[in-house]
């Protein structure tokens, strides 16, 4: 019986291990990424997708989301097609609707931008003069609103002018205006530099725009990239204005008072002014001081002339009517 038991306890024992490692195995594969499509930097300042090793979705329900593509926000009507000899592209499921892609961009903790550039390789352009469209945002604090009010819808099948839309998208390509190029390949090679609106920015919201009227993927990208630099000070923002003003306020009243303190020489020249008549203060003060003495002995003098001659000759005529007297008597 116990070795019934310890058989089938060891049995139990074998069963788990394999199971638990089949499992770790496959929980391994499902962790890693497909192909290694995104690929973002340790400072998270260079972004690069390859669109072209992404595999195909269904065309009418296999949406690719923003994170297989390391965005932060897509439109569901986007798609990986197999476009022929083009190979594996992005590009929408259904034209006649404005379509988006977002990323975000931040600088490591403690900097700022310096500079921001979005390169796509792919195809950009339109094969007839209609409202077809691409554009590209650049925002600091993401895209605000919502449906026709939102930044990534300005820009449809109005017709308007590239021009009339600067103060929102920061290129702007449109078929119907002669802006978009009409002999694109799958190959070429679009820059666009976003360091005038990225400096000094601690992040930045990217928005890749565009809009259709024919067959999707007359506008594909096979890949995208994000990059950036950064530095430990915002040179942007420590020369604010504002900032650079305070010194300036600070130093008016400064030189206002320079004046004032040159008066402070007027001021301490009163002082000097009194120094110097302190001494003679200080000199008419012996001078007072000598004055009674010179009075005492003026009052010795004048005790001295008129009265003592008076009590001295009384004194004499005194002694010699005594002297006058003995003698007198001396005789008789």
């Amino acid at each position: 019986m116990k070795k019934a038991v310890a058989f089938i306890v060891s049995i139990a024992l074998m069963l788990t291990l394999i199971s638990g490692t089949v499992f770790s195995f496959a929980s391994q594969d499902a962790a890693e990424p497909a192909n290694n499509v995104v690929s973002v930097s340790d400072d998270g300042l260079h972004i690069k997708v390859d669109f072209s090793a992404m595999e195909p979705t269904d065309r009418m329900l296999g949406e690719i989301t923003a994170e297989e593509i390391g965005a932060i926000d897509i439109d569901i009507n986007y798609q990986i097609l197999n476009n022929g000899e083009d190979g594996k592209v992005l590009c929408t499921v259904n034209g006649f609707e404005p379509a988006w892609i977002i990323y975000e961009v931040n600088a490591p903790s403690g900097q700022v931008l310096d500079t921001l550039k979005l390169t796509i390789t792919g195809r950009i352009c339109d094969f007839s003069p209609i409202a077809n469209a691409f554009a590209v945002f650049a925002l600091e604090e993401g895209f605000t609103g919502e449906g026709e009010n939102c930044e990534l819808n300005r820009i449809p099948a109005d017709q308007r002018a590239p021009e009339d839309w600067e103060d929102y998208a920061y290129y702007v390509m449109q078929a119907n205006h002669g802006t978009m190029p009409t002999s694109d390949s799958v190959t070429s090679v679009h820059e666009f530099d976003l360091t005038e609106v990225a400096k000094g920015c601690s992040s930045m919201y990217i928005g890749i725009y565009q809009y259709t009227t024919n067959c999707p993927e007359w506008i594909e990208y096979r890949s995208l990239s994000i990059d950036a630099t950064a530095s430990e000070k915002a040179p942007a923002k420590t020369q604010e204005p504002v900032a650079t003003g305070e010194p300036e306020v600070t130093a008016e009243p400064v030189a206002t008072d320079a004046p004032e303190a040159t008066d402070a020489p007027a001021a301490t020249d009163a002082p000097a002014a009194t120094e110097k008549a302190d001494p003679g203060k200080a000199t008419e003060e012996p001078a007072k001081a000598t004055e009674p003495k010179d009075d005492n002995d003026d009052d010795k003098k004048k005790s001295s002339s008129p009265v003592l001659p008076i009590v001295i000759g009384a004194v004499a005529v005194a002694a010699v009517a005594a002297a006058v007297i003995i003698i007198v008597k001396k005789k008789k």
